[in-house]
């Protein structure tokens, strides 16, 4: 069996998470823009991205994340794109623009309970989110199974030994 590790989603509305709670969706606007991330319920994530920074709420509105050094969201460069990242597991939000890693973060929010109660309930909260309800703004280009987690190290190759493989997305 072959395990998918990311999708191309040229033109897809609704996307479908390949592991529920977790994955990175990568995405092209140029104005400010909105998508969910929903359960079977219809319950879940909304997640913003506007001018000054990076807004995730639940559906309900009863909580936001809010991460207190986020300043920044769309850009005004054209071809921009940008990518936010669900991890069920360490119960990590992230958000940045341009190619989907660590270093390029602008918007992080962890998840920190008093209980080990209250961690599992949102533990398992994410883990039952499932589906990716982008708005009209948004062009969605890529989805990946893996959230982002740690850094990898740059790779430098000469350009003599690079194909198109090497290089493609």
């Amino acid at each position: 069996m072959v395990k998918v590790k990311s999708v191309i989603l040229s033109g897809k509305k609704d996307i479908n998470l390949l592991v529920h709670g977790q994955g990175v969706f990568i995405f092209n606007s140029n104005l400010s823009c909105s998508f969910s991330i929903l359960n079977y319920e219809k319950n879940g994530l909304i997640v913003m991205f506007y001018e000054g920074g990076v807004k995730v709420t639940t559906t309900d509105n009863k909580d936001t994340y809010m991460d207190n050094n986020n300043n920044k969201g769309i850009i005004n460069n054209k071809g921009a794109y940008y990518w936010f990242s669900l991890d069920s597991q360490n119960q990590l939000l992230m958000a940045g623009i341009g190619e989907a890693r660590i270093d390029n973060v602008i918007y992080k929010y962890e998840f920190n309970f008093k209980t080990d109660e209250e961690k599992k309930t949102n533990k398992l909260f994410l883990e039952s989110l499932i589906s990716i309800k982008p708005d009209d703004f948004i062009d969605s280009i890529r989805l990946l199974r893996d959230p982002i987690s740690s850094t990898l190290p740059l790779k430098v190759a000469r350009i003599d030994d690079l194909t198109m493989n090497d290089i493609a997305l």
